[in-house]
């Protein structure tokens, strides 16, 4: 069986309207209720019958609720006071503005001519005192910069006399040190700084051979002078040697005399 939708309008039947009362009563209540418990929800429901009787639903205390909502229309006007403070402080605050902004341009020298005499003299003493602070902030910032160049400069100087000081260590250091190496290369030197001649011996056996004598004069440069000495080359059969010559041991026909720079071969006897 399809459920008719009922048209919402007053019922003329009065044993079905009250029927229907009670149903959408307790229906309203039960809706209420829920609503209350799921939203966590405060809810008052008062209703008054075609009869009169009355009927009343509350989540909580009925008084309570009914004190908050009497409390509404306060809240409300206290809110529009509010906002009426804060309309007519916004338009203190907007004036004050506007005569600050103009009090400035004063200051600058602009907007001078609506002043009178009193207003003039006023607006001269404040500009006075607005230079002589300058001034002073001027003076003083001087000041301190001077005190803080003239605590850089001595930091400067001494940091320049400490450099100075260790360039000259170390020019003295690198000093001795190249006379050190001057004096090691002057030990390892061709030429000796020796007051007695050197004397290099040539030749074959303990007494044979030639004297090469090296003279070292105080100037540069060494002579070498060879002394000749006559050595007899003999040649035997199994070796053979150079002997110096004595003035009876000489015998030309057989032996000649041989340079001390020359070698002695077997095929140099005659």
């Amino acid at each position: 069986m399809v459920r008719q939708k009922i048209q919402i309008k007053k019922i003329e039947n009065l044993t079905a309207r009250q029927v229907t009362f009670s149903k959408r009563r307790r229906g309203l209540f039960k809706k209420a209720q829920e609503l209350s418990t799921l939203c966590d929800a405060e809810i008052a429901i008062i209703i008054f019958s075609a009869t009169g009787k009355l009927f009343d639903f509350s989540s909580s205390s009925m008084k309570k609720l009914i004190e908050r909502y009497n409390q509404q229309p306060q809240s409300c006007d206290n809110l529009r006071q509010s906002s009426e403070w804060e309309n007519n402080n916004h338009a203190m605050l907007s004036k004050e503005l506007v005569d600050k902004t103009r009090e400035l341009r004063q200051l600058n020298g602009e907007e001078l001519q609506g002043l009178c005499l009193d207003d003039l003299m006023k607006l001269e003493k404040m500009v006075e005192g607005g230079l002589g602070r300058v001034v002073k902030t001027k003076n003083d910032r001087f000041i301190k910069d001077i005190s803080t160049l003239k605590k850089k400069e001595i930091e400067l100087r001494e940091e320049n006399a400490w450099l100075k000081q260790r360039g000259a260590a170390a020019a003295k250091s690198e000093g001795r040190r190249n006379g050190n190496e001057q004096g090691n290369s002057s030990d390892h030197s061709v030429t000796c700084p020796s007051s007695s001649d050197t004397s290099l011996k040539l030749g074959v056996g303990p007494s044979a051979g030639a004297q090469i004598r090296r003279s070292a004069p105080a100037q540069i440069g060494a002579q070498i002078t060879v002394a000749q000495v006559p050595v007899i080359c003999t040649t035997s059969r199994r070796s053979q040697f150079c002997a110096p010559a004595s003035a009876h041991e000489a015998r030309p026909s057989r032996t000649r005399i041989c340079s001390v720079l020359a070698p002695c071969h077997a095929g140099d006897a005659t």
